[in-house]
């Protein structure tokens, strides 16, 4: 599971062919006594690959992002499933990256971003 800071620097996020591995994202805060405060994700949470010739695909909730509740947090866990398609635009792609934002259109707020690594099968 890939936990996710506000404000942290980019994570990487391997991509497999075929039946690709699900991608699983919690967010937090630290408060001011160190301690982690979890915090939801908004239905409107999104996660798109691009790639150095343009967008390969965006996922949303219902279509590719799941949200479910995690250690007392409703919608505290989102769960990113690429189909073997959109698994393999990115193994093809040359310089895939992805971003999850949540908002809706001129006021979103972005949460993660990162390069896309592709793994090959040799």
């Amino acid at each position: 599971m890939t936990t996710i800071i506000n404000r942290q620097p980019p994570v990487t996020i391997a991509v497999w062919p075929g039946a690709p591995i699900p991608i699983l994202l919690r967010r937090y805060q630290k408060a001011t006594d160190g301690s982690k405060v979890y915090q939801s994700f908004a239905s409107t949470v999104s996660f798109r690959a691009v790639a150095e010739s343009g967008d390969l695909f965006t996922l949303t909730v219902g279509s590719g992002i799941t949200l479910s509740d995690h250690d007392g947090v409703t919608n505290g866990l989102a769960t990113i499933q690429m189909t073997e398609a959109q698994s393999n635009q990115v193994l093809a792609a040359t310089k895939p990256w992805y971003e999850v934002v949540q908002g809706v259109s001129g006021s979103r707020t972005g949460i993660i971003k990162g390069p896309l690594l592709p793994e090959r099968q040799t």
